[in-house]
C-alpha cells in the first residue's frame, strides 16, 4: 500500500544487485506477517509494528517524520505545527488497522488523552488524500507517503 512509493524503486536497485535472487510480494491489511516469518515461510517482512516473538530480529530501515494532511483551505493548513488537541474536532482518515497500529494514535493522540471527533478509514493512500481534498478530513502519515500528494 503506501510503501510502495519508496520499496518499488528499491527493490529495483536490489534486482540490479543481485539478478538471480527472485523476490514475490504479499501485501494486505488482514495478512499475519511476524507468525509466517517466525514458521519460515516468509523470508523478510517490512514492518513498522515490531513484536517480541523468539527467533525474529528488527533493523531499522529508516526513520520518518509524521505529518498531518489537510486541504488547502482548512484552517489547519496555516498552523507552523500541529498538537493534539488540534485533532479533537477532525475526522481523522486512517487505515483499515487495529489503533495500536497507527502512530498517529500511539504516538500522538493516546499519550495526550485526545479523540478525534470521527475516525474514518481507506485502504488506499490516493484515495485518502482525494477525501483530504475534498474537505472530507484529515490524514496523519509518514512524509514519503505526503511526499507526491504535497
Amino acid at each position: 500500500h503506501s510503501c510502495f512509493q519508496w520499496l518499488m524503486p528499491t527493490i529495483d536497485q536490489f534486482r540490479d544487485a543481485w539478478p538471480e535472487v527472485e523476490l514475490d510480494l504479499a501485501s494486505g491489511f488482514a495478512f499475519a506477517p511476524l507468525p509466517a516469518l517466525a514458521r519460515g515461510d516468509l523470508d523478510l517482512v517490512v514492518t513498522s509494528d515490531p513484536q517480541e516473538i523468539a527467533g525474529l530480529t528488527y533493523v531499522p530501515l529508516f526513520t520518518y517524520e509524521a505529518m498531518l494532511a489537510v486541504a488547502n483551505q482548512h484552517p489547519l493548513a496555516s498552523k507552523p505545527f500541529i498538537v493534539p488537541e488540534d485533532l479533537s474536532t477532525e475526522i481523522l482518515i486512517t487505515y483499515p488497522v487495529e489503533r495500536d497500529r497507527l502512530d498517529i494514535f500511539t504516538r500522538f493522540l493516546e499519550p495526550a488523552d485526545v479523540e478525534p471527533a470521527q475516525v474514518r478509514t481507506s485502504e488506499l493512500t490516493v484515495m485518502m488524500m482525494q477525501l483530504v481534498a475534498s474537505g472530507r478530513g484529515v490524514c496523519g502519515m509518514p512524509h514519503w507517503a505526503l511526499h507526491e500528494y504535497s
